[in-house]
């Protein structure tokens, strides 16, 4: 299992992910050990930044020792790019979502979920099939996290385009309707990452 951080930040005017801030942050980050970092602009939202963190090199977030002397306090730092503190979810993906990432598009859905947290996962999990299944799809992967003290899950789905993925969701109605009754509410954006390197 791998453990990938989704960071929302909320930008202030004037400020996107190529701001000299920001690029700050990557790089204590990376110093830190945080290898595979992706970050992009939602499509749908050019107020929020999307900041993708892989814990692939050994350690945990809680493990984490960020750079402070070099880079100063993360979250006072981080207000100067930001309108409030960042909100995290901490996601375990049985590999590294590399492909989603990297697609030209990445779906990013958050649903806090409500009832059956088991049954939900079995139609997640074919959901997940059919949509490898599709040409348009890079990689699609998801994981259960907590909100608070709701389940929610979380998806990467790489797709080829935006349009590419109204199609299949066009394709595809009924099945996710199914789902529907397992979720409370749900966020979906549709990001353009860029790889830190």
């Amino acid at each position: 299992m791998v453990t990938v951080e989704l960071m929302v930040i909320e930008l202030k005017d004037g400020v996107d992910g190529q701001s000299p801030e920001f690029k700050r942050f990557r790089e204590a980050a990376a110093k830190a050990g945080i290898i595979h970092q992706s970050y992009g602009t939602p499509i749908e939202n050019a107020k929020q930044l999307y900041w993708v963190l892989s814990f692939d090199q050994g350690f945990e977030p809680k493990d984490l020792v960020w750079p402070e002397k070099e880079y100063g306090d993360f979250f006072r730092e981080v207000l100067n790019i930001a309108t409030a503190e960042p909100v995290s979810y901490f996601i375990p993906f049985d590999a590294y979502p590399e492909k989603a990432v990297t697609a030209p598009v990445t779906e990013i859905a958050v649903i806090t979920l409500k009832g059956d947290v088991d049954a939900y996962t079995k139609l997640q999990d074919v959901a997940i099939l059919e949509l490898q299944k599709s040409p348009s799809v890079h990689e699609a992967r998801y994981g259960i996290t907590k909100i608070g003290e709701k389940q929610a899950a979380v998806a990467f789905v790489g797709w080829a385009s935006v349009e590419t993925h109204q199609s299949w969701a066009k394709a595809n109605r009924e099945k996710l309707q199914a789902a529907g009754a397992f979720v409370e509410s749900a966020t979906l954006v549709h990001v353009p990452l860029k790889l830190h390197v």
